[in-house]
């Protein structure tokens, strides 16, 4: 009796012996894991911020309680508008904080503007649909009368860049470049357009694209009227990643395949005819450590010249 005690007291114990060294087995075996996802894990957080660093915005502040920053000027037709003429963001100032600031690897500057292309065919959205539904149904007693909405259909933003792989739909992936090539600091007169208006229009890389400013930029009323012209040449071709989902109710101004891309002679282009100071209105400063991001924008701010 006492013999079958000790067999069933000892065959206890190693079942003990066997759960307590499964459990530590278990445990070690979750920390290797644990250890070697936080390390993988670590080591790509790393590689991301040496491939992205951090980066932070400068923005022209038109400060219109100053009235030494601005100029009244009379504009035919238009009448009697208001200009900025007070100081601007340069490619002389950001390439003085690309070789004084330690740090900072790069930077991208340009504006976005409104245009009119009447010389092309865009992706069709509201104005479109409503300019065709209001020749055959013309209402007299309409708010606006089919000759003032009928350039609305050629309007769309225009983004001037220093280089257009920093643009942000190049960035998270909502365009691609298919064709060609992007914007680069030496280029004059260069645009990107996309692949879909690229084929309604007939376009392929080294023809003449054609830029007309809209005077509903400068605050004017009904007909957007076509201002300027701009010959440029098409040196890439992009495509969008995903559907974005048009219907007749979208504006063509927000159908991202009627966006067009330019290098930032253009946008000075843009600016002269628009009666402004040739500038970058929004400039990004890219730094290499993001834990230097703060230590940085102080140096950038604390700057003379």
């Amino acid at each position: 009796m006492k013999e079958k005690k000790r067999i069933l007291l000892s065959l206890s114990r190693k079942k003990s012996n066997l759960l307590l060294f499964g459990i530590l087995f278990f445990l070690t075996l979750f920390m290797l894991m644990f250890l070697s996802v936080y390390g993988t894990s670590k080591q790509m957080m790393k590689e991301v911020e040496k491939k992205y660093g951090a980066s932070f915005m400068l923005l022209l502040y038109r400060d219109q309680s100053k009235p030494e920053l601005w100029e009244e000027r009379e504009v035919e037709g238009v009448g009697t508008l208001n200009y900025y003429i007070g100081p601007g963001i340069d490619e002389e100032m950001m390439d003085y904080i690309l070789e004084e600031v330690e740090g900072v690897t790069d930077y991208e500057g340009g504006g976005d503007y409104e245009i009119i292309l009447c010389d092309y065919e865009l992706i069709p959205g509201y104005w479109k649909y409503r300019y065709e539904d209001d020749l055959i149904h013309p209402d007299p007693n309409g708010l606006n009368p089919v000759e003032e909405i009928e350039n609305l259909r050629f309007l769309t933003q225009c983004q001037a860049l220093r280089k257009s792989e920093h643009f942000k739909e190049f960035q998270n992936g909502n365009f691609r470049l298919i064709e060609g090539r992007h914007i680069e600091p030496k280029d004059k007169h260069a645009v990107m357009v996309s692949e879909e208006f690229a084929e309604r229009n007939n376009l392929q890389i080294g023809d003449i694209f054609k830029i007309q400013a809209s005077s509903l930029a400068l605050g004017t009323g009904l007909p957007a009227l076509p201002l300027g012209l701009i010959e440029t040449e098409i040196v890439g071709i992009f495509a969008l990643t995903y559907n974005q989902g048009v219907s007749e109710y979208t504006n063509e101004y927000d159908i991202l395949e009627n966006w067009i891309l330019v290098d930032n002679e253009t946008g000075y282009d843009l600016d002269k005819i628009y009666g402004d100071p040739p500038s970058l209105w929004v400039s990004t400063i890219f730094v290499e450590n993001p834990a230097e991001l703060d230590k940085v924008m102080k140096e950038v701010n604390s700057l003379e010249g």
